[in-house]
């Protein structure tokens, strides 16, 4: 259906439920896939599968004392599968994983040289309606990591229940 390419892709975000006092990822590259299905002419129903993979740099701050703030480069994969009908909406998942590595060698590695990771699962309904506004319900688990040699890794997750109300032109 289409391929996507994005460069320079800022991310910040505060999240207090996953133990993080910040957390800012900045994509250099990013691109995508998307493949789409439709089983006959005549139907409305139709199958969507994305992948999309990035590069960039992030840096990670724990609210929990005695974790190193984190400064590393970092790699993702997210897919996403959608299942729907042009009038009643879409049931889709989505997941996806950033992942925090270090260029150089492990005999190197001190206390400072911690990773992050941040993953995402989330499954739900959406639906445009023919006036541009759309609904999004959905349930998701987010999980944050932070990684440093000698000590307990920081893993926190989080989930949730939601819905979102929107207008897309």
């Amino acid at each position: 259906m289409r391929d996507t390419v994005e460069f320079g892709r800022v991310l910040y975000s505060e999240d207090d439920p996953l133990g993080m006092d910040y957390y800012t990822e900045l994509t250099l590259a990013q691109g995508s896939r998307t493949w789409g299905h439709k089983f006959s002419e005549e139907t409305p129903w139709f199958l969507r599968f994305g992948i999309r993979v990035s590069l960039g740099w992030a840096w990670a701050s724990s609210i929990v004392p005695g974790y190193t703030d984190v400064s590393n480069p970092v790699m993702g994969g997210f897919m996403q599968l959608i299942f729907g009908h042009e009038k009643w909406g879409q049931l889709y998942t989505e997941d996806g994983i950033t992942e925090g590595f270090l260029l150089r060698s492990p005999s190197s590695l001190t206390s400072r040289s911690a990773t992050s990771r941040l993953a995402l699962v989330r499954a739900g309904y959406f639906k445009k309606f023919k006036a541009g506004w759309t609904i999004n319900l959905f349930t998701e688990k987010r999980s944050f990591n932070i990684d440093v040699p000698g000590a307990p890794n920081q893993y926190t997750k989080s989930r949730r229940i939601g819905g979102e109300i929107g207008y897309q032109f």
